[in-house]
């Protein structure tokens, strides 16, 4: 009679003669293996590794537009003066304001273009010196011609305005007339930097703010006038 055989795998006693146990499906031992004493190892489970993840692929970095640098060589925002400085300022002054705004003027536009103009306050006192005031402005509107084509705007013939420049501040009789005209150019000189500015500065207008030193220029005038007429009439 065939002996019925334990699973040494989970305990199982198996039908006698069954080479695998119903229960767990591990080898049974044979009987004779049985009867040596004979052990057969169980049978391992089937090990079903964890499924390793693919490897996600990193997508490449995005480039991002830098924003365009402002062509500055001389740091900061490029600021203008705004017409209504210009204008008011210079009537109430008598026109003094305007030797700040050629001061400041000159400083700005020799740190925009190659000049060997790095002295703006000689540059304003050659201004009050006659015949050297021609250089002097000559050497201003070429410059601001040249801030204009680095920055692809507008220029001024400097060669002519120059040249009008002497005819009506010199000549006799005409000079007169030079009263409305000189102010004519100083503003279309002052619009062309403005919009050279703009377009040095992103496209973007930032204006001067009143500082002390341009309210001392604006309003001096005045307060000296008003001294002056305080002690002539007493």
């Amino acid at each position: 009679m065939t002996e019925a055989l334990v699973c040494p795998q989970c305990g199982t006693t198996g039908r006698a003669g069954a080479a695998f146990c119903g229960a767990c499906g591990s080898a049974l031992p044979k009987p004779e293996d049985a009867r040596s004493g004979t052990v057969i190892a169980p049978t391992p489970d089937f090990v079903k590794l964890p499924a390793v993840p693919a490897a996600v692929a990193t997508p490449p970095p995005v480039a991002t537009a830098e924003p365009a640098s402002v062509a500055n060589p001389i740091g900061g925002e490029l600021t203008v003066f705004p017409w209504w400085q210009v204008i008011i300022f210079s009537i109430i002054s008598y026109g003094v304001w305007t030797l700040y705004w050629f001061y400041c003027t000159r400083k700005q536009v020799s740190g925009l273009v190659e000049t060997n103009r790095d002295d703006p306050g000689t540059q304003t006192f050659g201004y009050l010196v006659p015949i050297w005031q021609v250089w002097v402005v000559r050497d201003m509107w070429r410059d601001i011609d040249g801030v204009a084509q680095k920055a692809g705007t507008v220029g001024i013939n400097a060669k002519s305005y120059t040249i009008w420049f002497a005819v009506c501040s010199y000549v006799p009789l005409i000079n007169y007339a030079g009263v409305i005209v000189v102010p004519i150019f100083y503003l279309i000189t002052q619009s062309r930097l403005m919009a050279a500015l703009k377009a040095l500065n992103g496209g973007v207008t930032t204006n001067r703010r009143v500082t002390p030193w341009s309210g001392v220029w604006a309003f001096g005038p005045i307060v000296l006038g008003v001294i002056f007429a305080i002690l002539a009439s007493l």
